[in-house]
């Protein structure tokens, strides 16, 4: 009996702390309290990698910005690109060294992922017990860095030849025919092309994730395919996040991420289980 003036705990309570730590005992979540402590042993190595990345991209990033300005359909003829303080340059090339340095931390991670994690027995038991497929070998971690690489530079290329130049004409457009006089600002204008072109190169890498996630087991098929309208209204709304408020930015960005998951889960039909 509890004490007098005591309050007993709700029967709510009780039963959320019982299920709570029932949760944090599958095989799921020790899985990821795995992964995560994996990781803090890895922060100053990704640490550096991020590091390196901001010293290669900042002597570089003026290259870039040269060649952006020289590709065909990222600036509309007629558009004037101006500076507005002296420093927007610095600070551009900062900026653009900072994505560089995000990509290199992905890939690192996605390397590490694959190398790593397969050799740590907790890991690969725990995998075992929600069947997931954890292999050791540098040959399958150079292979899943090949794919997400290549990945990357299709959706690079995506941004770069058709979804940017498509919405910088459109845009051109329609402010001419409201009758104003266009001007870009340097750091807007390369920032909204490496914003843009960094979201498609991570957005393209939903089939290698779809693909992942289906034949690791880690969701059943038949719940995605349960669940397909929310995923692709999910998709959508990421789009329109992602993109400027108009219909065809929103179809241009949303679109290629939805085709692609389809391709993933049609891939998986097709292709026999390995499990």
């Amino acid at each position: 009996m509890a004490a007098e003036g005591d309050e007993p705990d709700p029967p709510q309570v009780d039963s959320f702390v019982e299920a709570a730590s029932r949760l944090a005992e599958t095989p799921q979540i020790q899985t990821l309290q795995l992964l995560g402590r994996h990781l803090r042993r890895r922060m100053r190595m990704l640490a550096f990698i991020f590091l390196l990345g901001l010293i290669i991209g900042f002597p570089l990033a003026g290259d870039l910005i040269e060649w952006i300005r020289s590709t065909p359909g990222l600036l509309p003829e007629g558009v004037p690109i101006i500076i507005l303080h002296p420093l927007e340059a610095i600070l551009l090339k900062l900026r653009l060294a900072t994505y560089l340095g995000v990509l290199l931390l992905i890939s690192t991670l996605l390397f590490d992922a694959a190398w790593h994690a397969g050799r740590n027995p907790a890991v690969r038991d725990a995998a075992r017990q929600i069947r997931i497929p954890v292999h050791v070998g540098l040959p399958r971690a150079l292979f899943a860095l090949f794919c997400s690489s290549a990945l990357a530079l299709a959706g690079a290329f995506y941004s770069l030849r058709i979804l940017l130049p498509m919405l910088f004409a459109y845009l051109h457009k329609d402010a001419l025919d409201a009758g104003l006089q266009t001007e870009w600002q340097l750091t807007s204008w390369i920032g909204f092309i490496a914003s843009m072109t960094l979201a498609s190169m991570l957005a393209f890498q939903i089939p290698l994730l779809t693909w992942i996630v289906v034949r690791g087991g880690l969701v059943e098929r038949d719940l995605i395919r349960r669940y397909r309208r929310h995923l692709w209204f999910t998709g959508f709304v990421l789009g329109a996040l992602l993109s400027p408020p108009d219909p065809l930015s929103l179809f241009l960005v949303a679109g290629p991420m939805l085709v692609m998951f389809e391709l993933a889960l049609l891939l998986d039909r097709c292709l026999p289980s390995t499990r």
